[in-house]
């Protein structure tokens, strides 16, 4: 599979390189023991994905433990490189630097993400899967291209103490069939629904471009069927790697390119 491998270098922010790893690399969640991995997803991994009502939430759910892993790992890595500077002198101990705030902010991040995730907690244990609302969107393919499963935040978009967050999950039901689903919690869903409006007002080709666009703007979890992506010309392959390194920082859902289908 054809993952991003996201890098940060001190002097010149983000970078990313498109990297081949082994399928069970780039699709196994670690954030779990294998046992409650199990336990909870086997609705998911062991049947026939029929896109139920269980089905989609256990999908939304898997993306919500991804990402609160992702933010806790990023934390902890961020506070660790923070240190380490202070320990070879490099950052002040105890007043702020760049460092320092990048730390913190990480931190908060991860807080933030924790009490969201724990409102899906409680529905999952009281089995209240209606409580994730889902726009669930179904094209035909000539194979299969993307897979993505992540959760991603629209900063300008409140929702009371929090911004909105929404759940993207887009794999194959079959060799040529893809599933996109879109989830929020229900008391969200209004807000999120006009966000997604320029997605789920379109249709047939456009319809797949604003997606690839979305996925490209909006997440980090994705990964592309090799085949396809040697299809790529290398002028395709540097727009997307270059749309998705300059908006890992800044959303740009304006910027347009011929060049951005993922499928």
């Amino acid at each position: 599979m054809i993952c991003p491998h996201i890098w940060f270098r001190l002097d010149g922010g983000p970078q990313v390189d498109l990297v081949r790893r082994g399928r069970n690399m780039a699709t196994t969640f670690t954030g779990l023991c294998s046992h409650h991995d199990h336990q909870i997803f086997a609705p998911i991994e062991n049947q026939e994905l029929e896109v139920s009502t269980e089905q989609l939430f256990l999908l939304a759910y898997r993306a919500g433990y991804r990402e609160l892993h992702a933010t806790i790992e990023a934390a902890v890595r961020a506070q660790q490189r923070y240190m380490s500077r202070v320990e070879q002198g490099l950052d002040p101990r105890h007043s702020q630097s760049p460092l320092g705030l990048a730390a913190t902010a990480h931190i908060a991040n991860s807080y933030e993400m924790f009490t969201y995730k724990s409102r899906l907690d409680v529905a999952y244990a009281a089995n209240a899967f209606s409580a994730v609302a889902h726009h669930v969107i179904r094209f035909v393919v000539e194979n299969p291209t993307v897979a993505v499963c992540s959760v991603f935040s629209v900063d300008h978009i409140r929702v009371g103490d929090d911004v909105l967050r929404v759940h993207l999950n887009v794999l194959p039901l079959t060799k040529t069939e893809t599933v996109v689903v879109f989830s929020t919690l229900r008391s969200d869903a209004t807000h999120a629904t006009a966000f997604l409006d320029r997605i789920l007002n379109s249709h047939g080709v456009h319809q797949r471009y604003e997606i690839s666009r979305l996925v490209l703007n909006s997440s980090e979890n994705f990964a592309i069927c090799p085949r396809y992506y040697d299809s790529w010309t290398q002028e395709k392959r540097e727009a997307v790697r270059t749309y998705f390194t300059r908006t890992i920082m800044v959303s740009d859902l304006g910027y347009e390119s011929p060049h951005l289908y993922l499928f």
